[in-house]
């Protein structure tokens, strides 16, 4: 039986559908949005004069800040919820900051920081990440989507990777460890949360989380070697044969 999966993150889970073969079916990815921007109140307008869209010549990136920034990702799912598909999620794309006018939320990620002239627009308010801010931001958020997911009776499965400390040969990202310790911490805070609302999750021996020295994105610490790829399949397709992942409380 192929399984429809709607995939809401980054390409640390993206990767992984790459491989074949398997028993699942792609209907939808939606990247580079917090939780916080994609369910807050507000939208930005989509032809205001503080975006220039030419700035990014990839269409699939240009829908992925329409996405965020018109906070599409509420419709999309309704789109494709017909299909019953599995919402596969994961956090990696939470260590973009966010930036608010009035009550618009924007993910600041790579492409919006391209598209949004952010020097035209006084009123403004950058929330960084990892901070109590922008987790009240995000947990709200989540909490809007989780909610959804329920009334529409579908599944969620967070993908619980955490960024990798070194390459798979032992050698050291160009991040500081800091840093990666301080993204960790906050995967965990986010990790955490969707436990308690029992959210089920597929989990990583530490020692297989290893960065890819030959990966097609280059060398960072979410772009992995193909075994964590193969095990999220693997854990993904037993987790559905049962009909439950972990969501231990």
């Amino acid at each position: 039986m192929v399984r429809p999966i709607f995939i809401i993150g980054s390409c640390a889970t993206r990767d992984a559908f790459e491989i074949s073969p398997h028993n699942f079916q792609l209907v939808e990815y939606i990247a580079r949005t917090s939780f916080a921007s994609s369910f807050c109140d507000e939208s930005f307008n989509l032809d205001g004069e503080f975006l220039n869209w030419q700035k990014v010549t990839s269409k699939w990136q240009q829908s992925m800040v329409e996405c965020d920034l018109g906070r599409k990702l509420p419709e999309k799912i309704l789109e494709q919820a017909s299909k019953s598909p599995v919402l596969l999620i994961d956090f990696i794309d939470e260590r973009f900051s966010l930036m608010m006018v009035d009550n618009a939320v924007a993910t600041m990620s790579a492409e919006y920081n391209k598209i949004f002239d952010t020097d035209s627009i006084v009123e403004r308010r950058v929330i960084r990440s990892t901070t109590d801010e922008h987790f009240a931001l995000w947990s709200k958020g989540f909490g809007r989507f989780f909610d959804l997911s329920k009334k529409l009776n579908l599944k969620v499965v967070v993908n619980q990777v955490y960024w990798s400390d070194e390459l798979e040969d032992g050698a050291p990202f160009r991040f500081a460890s800091g840093y990666i310790s301080l993204m960790n911490d906050y995967l965990d805070r986010m990790y955490d949360f969707v436990r308690e609302l029992g959210v089920e999750r597929i989990s990583y021996p530490k020692e297989l989380l290893k960065g890819a020295k030959q990966h097609k994105w280059g060398q960072d610490p979410y772009h992995y070697t193909e075994n964590v790829y193969l095990h999220l399949l693997k854990k993904l397709g037993e987790c559905l044969e049962n009909d439950l992942c972990e969501s231990q409380k």
